[in-house]
């Protein structure tokens, strides 16, 4: 009897077993909806390049920015070339309206000399202002020449030479001053004292048979009102025979003048 029991009880035991419930830990155990909403996407592979280059290269803003900046220096550009356009144009608008206005100086035969052996040989000339302004610091270099046929005058006044000089502080517009040119030499071996040359009997009968010529030439240098420095030669020549005397240097190259700009 008491072994039947013993296998009641074990049986009892075991059927305890079998039936009794199941149960799971609540904190591993995952809704279908919370699954759902902790679920990560699988990210793209990133390739060997893209992870090796720097950030900024691989930003769009980047690249707009750079753009802007470029955009921004090529406008800089076009406002200062159209700056500097602007400028020379009125520097140059300047410029005409100040050679328009400036000083004009200009030395003019009057009349044909008078030659005298024994005397000063001398030309009457005109020094004028024809300009619109005044001219300022104005001094004349003034040479005679007696000059054999074919000749031309020396035109270099770089060199030392014998010559009559006329200075003037301000020659106002219109304004004009007559005197005779006259030929100088210097005094014996001197380069700082002059004086009168008078003419030779010889240098009047080439003169009066054609094969000497009188020249008066020379330079005159002045400033304009807007303190701009000018310059200009004059020569003329005269003969009282007719004929060719090659005079061409004289009468080509000795009158001419600078064309300095205003500053």
């Amino acid at each position: 009897m008491g072994n039947k029991n013993k296998h009641k009880d074990k049986h009892r035991h075991n059927d305890g077993h079998a039936n009794a419930p199941m149960t799971s830990n609540p904190s591993n155990a995952a809704t279908p909806t919370e699954d759902s909403q902790t679920q990560h996407l699988p990210e793209a592979p990133r390739t060997e390049a893209s992870a090796t280059q720097p950030k900024w290269k691989r930003s769009p803003e980047f690249y707009i920015s750079v753009l802007g900046l470029f955009v921004g220096l090529g406008v800089l550009l076009i406002y200062y070339l159209q700056w500097r356009e602007m400028v020379e144009t009125v520097n140059v608008t300047r410029r005409v309206s100040e050679r328009d206005q400036r000083a004009w100086m200009k030395v003019i035969s009057l009349a044909n000399p008078k030659p005298e052996a024994n005397q000063p040989l001398s030309w009457q000339v005109r020094m004028q202002n024809i300009g619109k302004t005044p001219a300022r610091n104005v001094v004349t270099y003034l040479f005679v020449d007696v000059l054999p046929k074919g000749s031309g005058p020396d035109l270099d006044y770089d060199k030392v030479r014998a010559c009559m000089r006329t200075f003037k502080g301000v020659v106002y517009p219109e304004e004009s001053g007559d005197f005779p040119a006259i030929r100088f030499k210097f005094i014996q071996k001197s380069t700082s004292e002059v004086e009168m040359y008078d003419l030779q009997p010889a240098e009047l009968e080439r003169i009066l048979a054609g094969s000497s010529y009188v020249a008066v030439h020379g330079i005159i240098h002045y400033d304009d009102a807007f303190h701009a420095h000018h310059w200009e030669k004059f020569c003329v020549w005269w003969s009282p025979t007719a004929g060719s005397y090659s005079a061409a240097e004289c009468a080509q190259n000795g009158n001419s003048t600078d064309d300095n700009d205003e500053p």
